[in-house]
């Protein structure tokens, strides 16, 4: 049968399977980087700094040449070839038969997309398992096959699945909103831009803008997946994963919410009338994060101890106990005044950068339906400022935290990155910060005004 004969399905398989070659061999090495950073051995030297990923990359290229960044395309290509092939033909299948005459709305998408995902993600798990193991460095495999029966034989072919709930928290939620992102956001194009010679880049902007939102919202199920499936005899459930990774929200979620009702309580005592001058705004976001601050010191703590791979701690309440057991109260207040010298700063001069930002978008774009948008850019670009301009006090911080022992002064961190690594130790991990803070601070900011907007609140 001719291919022009041939079904729709077969040919959307296809297609799709020519698309997932492509790009599976273009964005391998970050996907190896993003593994390796998930998966990083409980070997980090006392005091050292964050690993980020371009500690992770040029190790890689040293330890393993360029090629080594490609370590795992194999399994790469078996999952994606297939995979995307799958999951375009059973989107286009669904799509045709629900959706041939008209366009799916936003909550239609969503479940269009989720739904074709998880058919192609359960189809293709036990590869996807392979090739994360290949990517972490951890298990000698020569071949796709030979893994395979590794796994059947040393563990049982239950591995093969291992992390199928993370997998699919992940994968579906992911596809459902990219494809909604993606849909909407097209809808919006200019008829002469879709139409036009244009369209392609066009609709690549648009597949970008929506594979950020996606992937923000869909990281934690992506860390959760990467822990089961490289480390199945600690993480046999979902929950013991979460337990691993989840300090960051229990501090998180109450910090931020202490920060922003500070924040809207101060500035309503002060500037009801008015907006805050530079340096008001300055001492108003710096003070509000002041008070979140000291407030959760004592889980920022954990957290740091968690993610250092030197603590055993099962939990955060177990820690919380053990460190006062241990160490005495004043431990969970460990790097106090590093902390307030990061956050404090960080705070007074993304409020400053965002606020005068945002006061010189033209009216016509801050009363717009791209508000949103323009919002989150001037976060983005006041968070990048502002994280550069404190990183050395993050990198005393953790210090301090991590080796609280050895590090019982500011004085005596400083003193200690100074002589060990010069100026550039200070600015160790600045890259993941950066975009860590960056993006979360933009996104913790347009949803807070969003939301105040909807409530009849200023904001």
């Amino acid at each position: 049968m001719e291919f022009s004969l041939a079904h729709p399905v077969i040919k959307a398989f296809m297609c799709g399977s020519l698309s997932g070659t492509c790009s599976t061999l273009l964005f391998q090495p970050l996907d190896l980087v993003k593994t390796r950073l998930q998966t990083l051995q409980n070997s980090v030297q006392p005091g050292s700094g964050r690993i980020g990923m371009v500690t992770i990359f040029l190790t890689v290229v040293r330890t393993e040449k360029l090629l080594g960044l490609w370590k795992g395309v194999s399994p790469s290509f078996v999952r994606c070839i297939p995979g995307v092939g799958i999951y375009f033909s059973t989107y286009y299948s669904v799509k045709q038969r629900f959706f041939s005459d008209r366009a799916p709305r936003p909550v239609e998408a969503v479940l269009l997309g989720a739904g074709a995902r998880c058919v192609a993600g359960v189809c293709m798990l036990p590869v996807t398992v392979i090739k994360t193991r290949f990517e972490s460095g951890r298990y000698n495999y020569s071949s796709v096959v030979g893994a395979l029966r590794s796994v059947c034989h040393t563990e049982g072919p239950r591995a093969l699945f291992s992390g199928l709930t993370a997998t699919l928290l992940r994968d579906a939620p992911f596809s459902g909103i990219y494809v909604m992102f993606y849909s909407q956001a097209k809808n919006t194009l200019p008829h002469e831009i879709s139409e036009s010679a244009y369209a392609p880049l066009a609709n690549f902007s648009c597949g970008v803008g929506a594979g950020v939102l996606a992937s923000l919202l869909t990281q934690p199920a992506d860390v959760v997946k990467t822990h089961m499936q490289v480390n199945p005899h600690r993480f046999r459930r979902s929950a013991d994963a979460l337990t691993y990774i989840y300090t960051s929200f229990v501090r998180c979620i109450p910090g931020v919410g202490i920060y922003f009702s500070t924040y809207y309580s101060v500035k309503q005592r002060f500037f009801s009338d008015r907006a805050p001058r530079p340096v008001e705004a300055v001492l108003l976001g710096a003070g509000a994060r002041c008070v979140a601050g000291v407030c959760m010191l004592p889980v920022t703590v954990i957290k740091t101890r968690f993610e250092s791979g030197r603590y055993n701690y099962s939990s955060v309440v177990g820690a919380l106990r053990s460190v006062c057991h241990t160490e005495g109260p004043r431990a969970l207040f460990s790097g106090l005044t590093a902390t307030l010298l990061r956050d404090a700063p960080f705070s007074g001069i993304y409020v400053m950068f965002y606020s005068q930002a945002k006061n010189t978008l033209p009216h016509e774009i801050s009363e717009s339906a791209y508000a949103p948008l323009a919002n989150f850019s001037c976060g983005v670009g006041a968070g990048v400022l502002a994280s550069l301009l404190t990183q050395p006090a993050d990198v005393v911080k953790t210090h301090m935290q991590v080796n609280p022992h050895r590090f019982r002064r500011s004085a005596d961190a400083l003193t200690y990155i100074y002589t060990e690594h010069g100026l550039a130790g200070f600015f160790r991990g600045a890259v993941p910060r950066c975009l860590r803070r960056t993006m979360m601070a933009a996104m913790a900011w347009t949803v807070y005004e969003q939301l105040m907007a909807r409530m009849g609140l200023k904001s």
